[in-house]
């Protein structure tokens, strides 16, 4: 069997992470399939920077039910841009900045590998 490297592989990871994303929109059958909603660790860091932005503290009291900020203060000042973005932008914004990371990892790595 002949290995797939560099490019190829690379485009064929991604397709079928479409194409598995695709089928799951397709088979949902509820009606919250395209609803927005913001992921509980992202409510926290948009939270906290509305807190910032206030005035306040991190450290002071917990944001959702008994969980606190419990990421260092520079993470603070990151998330500080956060409340000027919608939820329902947050939660197209995020993961496609993850998906990014993510994909320049795995270019970094095959470049490493050659």
């Amino acid at each position: 069997m002949k290995k797939l490297q560099g490019v190829p592989t690379m485009c064929a990871v991604l397709a079928l992470g479409i194409a598995v994303m695709v089928y799951k929109i397709i088979q949902f059958d509820g009606h919250k399939a395209f609803t927005f909603i913001l992921p509980f660790d992202l409510a926290i860091y948009r939270m906290a920077g509305e807190d910032l932005n206030a005035g306040g503290l991190l450290y002071d009291a917990p944001y959702i039910f008994e969980f606190p900020f419990t990421y260092p203060p520079f993470a603070g000042l990151l998330f500080k841009v956060l409340p000027f973005f919608s939820k329902d932008a947050l939660t197209i914004i995020w993961p496609s900045l993850m998906f990014l990371a993510v994909l320049a990892i795995i270019v970094m790595i095959f470049r490493e590998r050659a």
